[in-house]
């Protein structure tokens, strides 16, 4: 992990480091904070800041906890949902040549994870 951000000119900490990173981003790319274990969240809420954008890859729930403290603290945040249509727009641009439908896409991945 640190040697990925060195390599980008970003600062990095370990999780119980994390109290003394002035960062301005936050991504969690773990599974913590996934269904069925809503209630689990990587980063302590004490560790967001309000100038901070708080990213979660996770999109099931579109909302973690993570997201929730974050938006509670003031801070920008971006769910995983995000990035998961996203993902899917570029995948279908190379297999097919068209662009996709974004609206389209984030409409049935938000109606499935209701059901």
């Amino acid at each position: 992990m640190l040697v990925d951000a060195m390599e980008f000119e970003c600062e990095a900490a370990a999780l119980e480091e994390l109290a003394h990173l002035d960062a301005k981003l936050l991504i969690n790319c773990t599974s913590v904070g996934m269904h069925p274990k809503v209630d689990a969240t990587p980063v302590p809420a004490e560790y967001i800041k309000p100038d901070m954008t708080v990213f979660d890859t996770i999109y099931n729930p579109a909302e973690t906890l993570l997201l929730k403290q974050a938006k509670a603290k003031g801070a920008k945040t971006i769910n995983g949902i995000t990035m998961f249509v996203n993902q899917a727009a570029a995948q279908f641009k190379l297999f097919t040549g068209q662009s996709a439908s974004t609206d389209l896409m984030r409409k049935v991945v938000v109606d499935r994870l209701r059901c």
